[in-house]
């Protein structure tokens, strides 16, 4: 290890450009693991650094060019592939810690985050048609994850700081929804709409929501199209 590299996060430098998974130790780990800004996720279907950088990374790279805008909603994070405190090989993310309430489990909402939220969701269109047009596949985040209740809800997103800036961050990237399917995202975006406001009490506006699932319709037909 270089003597060159921050002693506080010693693989931190080679991550700065991006250009691979860097591999890493427990001890490199766990810098971030001890460190309260930082949170560490473990990938442990991944033992393997080809397979890691088959997905993770792939959907890593997928957001860093066509989803620049959704970026902006994403903390800081490096992927990392070494070794868990038993040895095993695993790959790792690690994300700046949003200190915040997860969006689920929020009874009131400010109107400056319900801002962010349609902001975030047009950033995560703009994704789906970016990737529709240059992959052939729409990719979207995973905005809906499944909830035991079986109830359509927005999740996977904190209202909270980074450091000193306040926002709503998306914090689980991985895996991205690769379903080049409009009509089962919008009928999913329309249902954890209406548990938002129900549950929330607040509105996010008709005409807003209209139109990301009409834009989200048409980049379907325009795909399909150009086939």
């Amino acid at each position: 290890m270089s003597d060159r590299r921050p002693t506080e996060y010693p693989f931190i430098l080679g991550l700065e450009k991006k250009t691979d998974v860097i591999p890493g130790h427990f001890s490199d780990v766990m810098q971030f693991k001890t460190n309260n800004n930082w949170i560490v996720k473990e990938f442990r279907r991944y033992d393997d650094l080809y397979l890691f950088r088959k997905q993770i990374k792939s959907e890593d790279d997928i957001l860093r060019v066509h989803g620049r805008r959704l970026n902006t909603f994403i903390p800081e994070h490096h992927l990392i592939f070494g070794t868990n405190d038993k040895g095993e090989k695993i790959g790792f993310i690690a994300m700046r810690k949003v200190i915040g309430e997860d969006l689920s489990r929020m009874n009131t909402v400010s109107k400056e985050l319900v801002g962010q939220l349609e902001d975030t969701l047009s950033a995560a269109v703009e994704l789906y048609r970016l990737t529709a047009e240059a992959l052939g596949n729409g990719y979207f985040p995973d905005l809906f994850p499944p909830q035991e209740d079986m109830t359509v809800r927005f999740g996977n997103m904190m209202w909270g700081k980074v450091e000193d800036k306040l926002g709503l961050y998306t914090v689980d990237t991985f895996p991205l929804l690769s379903m080049s399917d409009a009509e089962n995202i919008s009928r999913r975006l329309v249902l954890a709409v209406k548990s938002f406001e129900s549950e929330k009490g607040v509105k996010i506006s008709p005409e807003f929501v209209e139109k990301i699932t009409r834009e989200l319709i048409e980049i379907d037909k325009n795909h399909k199209r150009g086939r």
